[in-house]
């Protein structure tokens, strides 16, 4: 104290507005990143969409389309929740995507894609076509869940390889 008034503090902390350590806004790669998700799902597209529809009957057509945009909804929200996972899945989905030009990838995870769909959903004497929209929905998503699987694993090798060559 100095003649009844109090001295500045030297010590003291100005006062400062503390911006949050962590971003709440969306990376600016948030954009190119759901575009590539876009892109790697149509380009998985034309195998499953040939085979799909030789085993769906008319309506159940309608089935693969909501079972897309599903796929399409997770992915948005994969990109937006976990980006560095989506990105890899991307990569990965690239070589997945390649791989149709000897698609046997692609044909055995809709096979059994198709039969899981047709023991849940399909009548026992019918034929191997589906015939419900529910079965060729699961179908389509069944196909999803299993080449994004695979293109993880892809991309997860990709990554590998990419950390030992950034090593040496």
């Amino acid at each position: 104290m100095t003649d009844g008034q109090f001295v500045d503090n030297p010590y003291a902390v100005e006062s400062a507005v503390v911006e949050p350590a962590v971003s709440t806004s969306e990376p600016k790669s948030g954009s190119w990143l759901r575009t590539g998700w876009v892109a790697v799902v149509v380009m998985n597209l034309p195998i499953p969409w040939m085979f799909g529809s030789t085993c769906c009957k008319e309506t159940a057509m309608i089935g693969m389309p909501i079972g897309i945009l599903v796929v399409l909804i997770a992915g948005f929200w994969g990109c937006r929740q976990v980006p560095k996972t989506m990105t890899m899945l991307n990569s990965g989905a690239v070589i997945t995507g390649l791989s149709q030009f000897w698609p046997m990838l692609h044909i055995v995870i809709g096979s059994m894609a198709v039969g899981i769909s047709q023991w849940l959903f399909e009548d026992s004497g019918n034929s191997t076509n589906l015939t419900k929209i529910p079965s060729a929905t699961l179908a389509t998503l069944i196909t999803g869940a299993g080449l994004i699987l695979v293109s993880f694993v892809f991309g997860a090798v990709l990554l590998a390889f990419a950390s030992i060559f950034r090593r040496r």
